[in-house]
């Protein structure tokens, strides 16, 4: 079987398996990548030497933005072929496994940092001062409950419990967790779903955009960014430092997981308008 027709019938399978479109399309381009560079053989005539002349290829090559790839970017193309020759392997396509025999490369070691607290009050100071009151209720959502971008684009005004204080994330492979809400962010949730939020017929999600439509990934990403550049936050910025921000303070406030997630009571109380003005 040619190369181009196994990567083919594995992203086909994926479809079947219901991956999430962002995986589907980390898959595609890296199998693109690689089949590129390898050219169309038979897949079973593929050996480690052709993995490991890849790897190497892709630590010297500039991406988009005109720089080197990084060690995550190339770990990743690494972790999708794996994936993709296993599947291969696994249905019968090939009869041994050639990414078995090559070793994945080494990440760079580098610490995820948060903001800094100088940043942190700059940065709520201009929320309050500079930008609308849905773009503040975000920031604060990232910030108490450490959430993920995508959790946080697909929450629903029934996911948020106010009078309970917690919220329902879809995290990851449609799994679920409850996380609980500050009094703060609890109050101006309240406000912002009762005084700011614009909704059009039937719009069903939290944060949404002046026309009343859900808040996509890529503005709410846009939105967290343009803000953290307008206060001159250093190094990497994004919702993901919103989360490393997050658990630095967890953690430096001595905060017991366990005890935390005992914090949440676990039913199935929907919220929306119907929900009282929390204490």
């Amino acid at each position: 079987m040619k190369l181009h027709i196994a990567i083919e019938e594995f992203l086909l399978a994926c479809i079947a398996e219901r991956k999430s479109p962002k995986t589907l399309r980390a898959y595609k381009d890296h199998l693109s990548n690689f089949s590129q560079f390898a050219g169309d053989p038979e897949i079973e005539e593929i050996e480690p030497a052709t993995i490991r002349s890849f790897i190497a290829h892709e630590m010297t090559r500039e991406g988009a933005h005109g720089r080197q790839l990084s060690s995550s970017s190339i770990h990743k193309s690494y972790s999708v072929i794996r994936t993709f020759f296993r599947w291969a392997y696994r249905e019968g396509i090939i009869e041994r496994c050639p990414v078995d025999n090559v070793k994945a490369p080494k990440l760079d070691a580098r610490l995820p940092e948060p903001l800094s607290r100088d940043e942190l009050e700059r940065l709520m100071r201009y929320l309050r001062t500079q930008t609308s009151f849905r773009n503040l209720v975000i920031f604060e959502f990232f910030l108490d409950t450490g959430a993920r971008l995508n959790e946080v684009v697909r929450l629903n005004l029934e996911d948020v419990n106010l009078k309970e204080g917690f919220a329902l994330l879809h995290g990851k492979g449609r799994k679920e967790g409850m996380v609980p809400l500050g009094r703060r962010l609890r109050r101006d949730l309240y406000a912002y779903i009762h005084r700011h939020r614009q909704e059009s017929r039937g719009e069903l999600a939290l944060f949404t955009t002046r026309q009343g439509t859900r808040l996509s990934r890529e503005g709410m990403a846009t939105m967290i960014k343009r803000i953290m550049r307008a206060v001159r936050v250093k190094g990497r910025y994004g919702p993901h430092k919103l989360r490393h921000t997050f658990a630095t303070e967890f953690l430096r406030k001595g905060y017991n997981r366990k005890l935390w997630i005992g914090m949440i009571k676990k039913g199935g109380v929907s919220f929306g308008r119907l929900n009282p003005r929390p204490a």
